[in-house]
């Protein structure tokens, strides 16, 4: 039963295990009104100029909330079929649903109210692409075995479809539109027979102009990868246009960094998966999270780079984090906060984790040394490395008589944690201390007072009247405690003789808390509990107790006596 208790116990910990380098570890969204169980399979975020807003499916139907961690509030959007929502950050926030082909285009309004900006018929296997703003949607077309693709407005009319009619094109995906104004970009993938080669390849093309009046012939090749199974991202970084896309290269996954102005790439090579699909989210750095499938297990991992400084070639090092062992499966982000939210299989819930801005304080243990040469009693301090999800790299420290000093983050200890007070003089003083982790974030400070006294090595007994004298306690003690050591020892002994015993009680017990294990303040409470419990001063109890004992002892002794005889 033991066993089976740590078996479950092991798989309760592991199901929630969850740690990624500069980011806190997760918790669990709170979703309400409590009856909303999201869907593990679907998740999508966004941000306004209120915070995060967090997608996610419930009974057929597209649910947003604004996040206030860790809760959010779950309110119906619309019913839809294709759960793959495209979400585009704006001053406002819109989005995409299809349901029994139709697809639609909504405004989602501060009050989280959807708003259809847009409706049309759409019979493509994939969900339709958008931008923002101008709300031209674009999406891929098949007819007479032939690709291509086809551009919305706003009010749902379309334009010419455009198809390539080339025998080598075997397919046109995920087409998209970036740009402002009249500097518009159409990006769309082609698979196609690689030149020279009887295999098929997949191209990244860009036309642009406007999208309702270019023709197959403005496209032009921009990269050529592998096999492209999500669509590309593109991302504005530094005043460029970057291409992030994932591609499979001869069995080998992997995540492609493109800029398409100087044809410079980096490539993220994760080892033996089996799949990849990126998430993109910038800080000081461009940090990129994938979700990878090895062996049937999904894990989570990240990298975080920088564009303007990274050589191209490819980067292998990074750090993978591992959800619930392999149970790991959608994920999302947003760019306020940030934030990174994800489902585990099976699981109903949505959790969150949010960068490591902060350092976990040390907890600090005092111990008093004994000085005999300078006849001082000091400090010392020793503190365990705290539990913090980026690791500890040092401690800054300070010794002042300031309360409030705040030790600055210049010269780190990184393997001490041991701090002395001996070489300072008699005094009150502060600690001040805390931790700096490997981001180069620092704690609140802790502040421990202290001081540091002269000392005497030996307090004399106290002779109580009537007594022997008392072998002296050995025991030190500052000379300022000594001091009223004595002091209370002896008001104990003023109203012992007057009397007034409960008077001497409080100097005894203010004694004890000093020195508990001298002689003296102990024998005058036994002086005391003698005095109190007489029969003369009319408590018969141990009267009572003694007489009752003897007669049972006589009553005992008559029995095996008589018992005796009759033997």
């Amino acid at each position: 039963m033991r066993f089976f208790c740590l078996f479950i116990l092991a798989a309760v910990i592991s199901a929630a295990e969850f740690s990624l380098s500069g980011w806190e570890y997760e918790k669990e969204v709170l979703i309400s009104p409590g009856n909303l169980n999201p869907h593990p399979s679907f998740l999508a975020a966004a941000a306004d100029d209120k915070g995060a807003v967090v997608f996610f499916r419930f009974a057929g139907g597209l649910y947003a909330g604004r996040f206030s961690p860790p809760q959010i509030n779950g309110v119906y959007l619309a019913a839809f079929d294709q759960y793959a929502p495209v979400i585009k950050e704006d001053k406002n926030i819109f989005f995409l649903l299809k349901n029994r082909g139709r697809a639609a285009v909504y405004r989602l309004e501060e009050n989280l109210t959807a708003v259809k900006l847009a409706e049309w018929d759409s019979s493509g296997p994939f969900l339709p692409e958008f931008h923002v703003p101008g709300l031209l949607a674009a999406e891929q077309v098949f007819r007479n075995e032939k690709y291509g693709m086809v551009f919305f407005r706003t009010d749902g009319s379309k334009s010419n479809e455009i198809f390539f009619s080339s025998d080598q094109v075997k397919g046109a995906f995920f087409p998209q539109i970036t740009g402002t104004g009249q500097n518009l970009q159409v990006w769309c993938i082609l698979r196609e027979y690689s030149s020279g080669k009887n295999e098929l390849a997949d191209s990244i093309y860009m036309a642009q102009g406007n999208p309702l009046a270019i023709t197959p012939a403005d496209f032009k090749k921009i990269a050529s990868e592998g096999y492209i199974n999500y669509p590309p991202r593109l991302l504005e970084y530094s005043g460029k246009t970057i291409l992030l896309f994932p591609s499979r290269r001869r069995a080998v996954f992997q995540i492609s960094l493109f800029v398409p102005e100087t044809h410079r790439e980096t490539v993220i090579s994760p080892r033996f998966l089996d799949a990849v699909e990126p998430l993109f989210i910038r800080q000081k750095k461009m940090q990129i999270f994938f979700t990878g499938l090895r062996s049937g297990e999904s894990f989570l991992y990240s990298v975080q780079i920088d564009p303007d400084t990274v050589p191209p070639g490819e980067i292998e090092d990074l750090s993978a984090v591992r959800a619930s062992g392999g149970k790991f499966q959608t994920a999302a982000v947003s760019s306020a906060g940030p934030y990174l939210f994800f489902t585990l299989k099976n699981r109903h819930k949505i959790y969150f984790t949010a960068p490591d801005h902060s350092a976990s304080a040390p907890l600090v243990r005092k111990k008093i040394i004994t000085d005999r040469k300078r006849q001082l009693l000091y400090p010392q301090f020793f503190w365990e490395t705290p539990p913090d999800p980026s690791g500890i790299a040092g401690y800054a420290s300070l010794i002042d008589q300031n309360p409030s000093s705040v030790p600055a983050i210049i010269n780190i200890d990184r393997d001490e944690r041991f701090i002395s007070a001996q070489y300072y003089n008699p005094g009150g003083y502060f600690l001040h201390i805390r931790s700096v982790d490997t981001l180069g974030n620092a704690s609140q400070p802790v502040h421990i007072a202290f001081r540091v006294d002269e000392y005497v090595s030996r307090i004399a007994g106290l002779k109580p009247s009537g007594r022997a004298p008392l072998r002296p306690a050995e025991t030190t003690v500052p000379r300022e405690a000594a001091t009223r050591y004595t002091e209370y020892i002896r008001q104990a002994q003023i109203h012992f003789r007057q009397g007034n015993m409960a008077a001497a009680k409080r100097f005894i017990n203010l004694a004890s808390l000093i020195i508990p294990e001298a002689p003296a303040h102990i024998i005058l409470a036994l002086c005391i509990y003698r005095r109190e419990n007489t029969f003369f001063r009319k408590n018969y109890l141990p009267v009572s107790i003694f007489l009752f004992s003897a007669l049972w002892l006589f009553l005992l002794f008559y029995n095996l006596q008589l018992h005796r005889r009759k033997v």
